[in-house]
C-alpha cells in the first residue's frame, strides 16, 4: 500500500515499493481474456501514445489491430512454433510491462508462466484491466510531473520565493 496525493502517484509508488518500477518507455505486452477485450483498446492507445511498442497474443493482437493500433503478435506460451514466446522476451529484458487477465485452465497456465517470468525479471505484471487503466495513468502523470516546473511542486508562487 501506497499513499499520495491522487492515484496515479499512489500506484507507481506501490509499485515501486515492490520492487517492480513502472516503465517510462518500452515495450509493453498484452494478453487479456475476451472479457477485457474491448477495454483494453483505451489502455493500448494510450500506451501507443506514450510511445511504447505493443506486443500481444493472436486474439488481443487482432482486436488491437482492428482497432487501427500497431502491435506485434506474439506466440502464446503454449502453442507450439520457434519464434519467441513473451516469457523468452521477458527473460530476455525486451519486455518491460505485462498486462496479462488470464481465463480457463489453459490460460492459467500460460499466465503462470508469464506472471512467474514477470516476477522473476521485476517487470511489473498487472493482472486487471482496472490495473491497466491505473498503470497506464501511473506512467502518464509521471511524465507530467517531470515537466512540471519546481515552483509548482513546492507550492511557491510564480513570482520566486
Amino acid at each position: 500500500m501506497a499513499t499520495a496525493r491522487d492515484l496515479p502517484s499512489a500506484f507507481a509508488k506501490a509499485e515501486r515499493a515492490a520492487g517492480r518500477p513502472l516503465p517510462a518507455s518500452g515495450t509493453a505486452f498484452l494478453s487479456v481474456r475476451d472479457a477485457d477485450k474491448k477495454g483494453i483498446v483505451p489502455v493500448a492507445a494510450a500506451l501507443t501514445r506514450l510511445g511504447f511498442g505493443l506486443m500481444a497474443t493472436e486474439g488481443t493482437a487482432t482486436t488491437l489491430a482492428a482497432a487501427g493500433i500497431a502491435v506485434r503478435r506474439i506466440r502464446k506460451v503454449s502453442e507450439p512454433g520457434a519464434e519467441p514466446t513473451v516469457v523468452d522476451l521477458i527473460r530476455r529484458g525486451r519486455c518491460g510491462l505485462v498486462v496479462n487477465t488470464p481465463q480457463g485452465s489453459g490460460s492459467r497456465g500460460d499466465g503462470y508462466l508469464i506472471r512467474e517470468a514477470a516476477l522473476t525479471a521485476r517487470v511489473p505484471c498487472i493482472t486487471t484491466l482496472a490495473g491497466a487503466v491505473a498503470a497506464v495513468d501511473a506512467i502518464a502523470n509521471a511524465r507530467s510531473e517531470l515537466t512540471r516546473p519546481l515552483q509548482e511542486r513546492r507550492g511557491a508562487t510564480a513570482r520566486g520565493a
